[in-house]
């Protein structure tokens, strides 16, 4: 599609040797861009117009349907890239702005125009800022990455381990508003006849919140066991080990907030498909922002030390 390759297909972050050649030449997002700008220019604008004639000649005279999905295709990557350039706050509101005028199914022709025209708008002003920063990344031999991983890890002195912060994954803006995302599209593809029989289900509560619980959970307890057992806790009279049990507190308040608040959504007026993208996104805000982080629990977890026969041959010398 043409929106869709009108940025992959120039923007420098897809392109690491294009990126790379910029990076090592004096270029800063005051000059154009050698192969062609991220930007729109008018010539887009003919080429849309072109692209909605031809919509009108031989289907449904559907309004403006070629510049809706021009502005669907070219604001969906500049969303990622913003988020992978740091460009938070414009990424995440492009990515609203997607998805607002699909929610409840109504697809009112304004909401639309009025919703992708400010994303076109958020991107315009945000993309200068995102190649400079592609470009400096790049300058400095950093590859720009969504995912954290071993080579970007800062070290200790040592160089041998890691230094440990406790920060978590997602910022907690990022992840409300992360949720928040996952919840409106969770509505968008729940809005069919079948939703409202599924919310009358008296296990539909456990099944949304269910599944994001287990998989919160198995994040913690899949490489640490609990320092007593059930028995063990009865026997010493130890029911609750704070430091351990903190992982808990996170899933005992979706529950809480799902016998509470479930019910009396299910009394209201409001649409079911709303109903379900609200308890995704109260759940994910929850998991992601109450108890401990990983890096805080594996250090002060107070879980049991790995059985030394789980570890590599080669490393049980170290640690006996």
């Amino acid at each position: 599609m043409y929106g869709f390759w009108r940025l992959v297909g120039k923007h420098p972050i897809t392109r690491p040797q294009y990126a790379e050649w910029l990076g090592n030449t004096p270029w800063t997002p005051k000059h154009p861009l050698p192969d062609g700008p991220v930007q729109l220019t008018w010539q887009d604008g003919i080429v849309v117009a072109i692209f909605q004639l031809l919509i009108w000649l031989h289907l449904e005279p559907i309004p403006f349907l070629g510049v809706i999905v021009f502005a669907y295709a070219y604001l969906t990557p500049c969303a990622l890239y913003l988020r992978i350039l740091k460009q938070h706050k414009a990424a995440y509101s492009i990515c609203f702005l997607l998805l607002i005028p699909l929610i409840g199914g109504e697809h009112s022709l304004f909401l639309h125009s009025f919703s992708l025209l400010t994303g076109l708008v958020i991107s315009q002003i945000s993309l200068p800022k995102s190649l400079e920063t592609c470009i400096q990344k790049m300058r400095h031999g950093d590859t720009p990455q969504i995912i954290v991983t071993n080579s970007n890890i800062e070290r200790g002195p040592t160089s041998r381990m890691p230094m440990v912060t406790p920060q978590r994954f997602l910022s907690r803006p990022e992840s409300v508003a992360l949720s928040l995302l996952i919840g409106m599209f969770s509505s968008i593809l729940f809005n069919h006849p079948g939703t409202a029989d599924f919310l009358q289900s008296p296990t539909s509560g456990m099944m949304l919140i269910g599944l994001p619980i287990i998989v919160y959970l198995g994040c913690y307890l899949n490489k640490h066991q609990a320092p007593l057992s059930i028995t063990g806790r009865i026997k010493t009279g130890k029911f609750i080990i704070p430091k351990f049990d903190s992982i808990f507190i996170a899933p005992l308040l979706v529950l809480s907030v799902t016998l509470i608040l479930l019910p009396v959504l299910k009394a209201s007026t409001i649409p079911p498909e709303l109903i379900i993208g609200t308890t995704i996104s109260y759940t994910l805000i929850i998991l992601l922002n109450v108890g401990p982080t990983e890096a805080e629990f594996n250090l002060t977890g107070a879980h049991q030390i790995r059985d030394i026969r789980q570890i590599p041959r080669r490393q049980q010398t170290r640690v006996r």
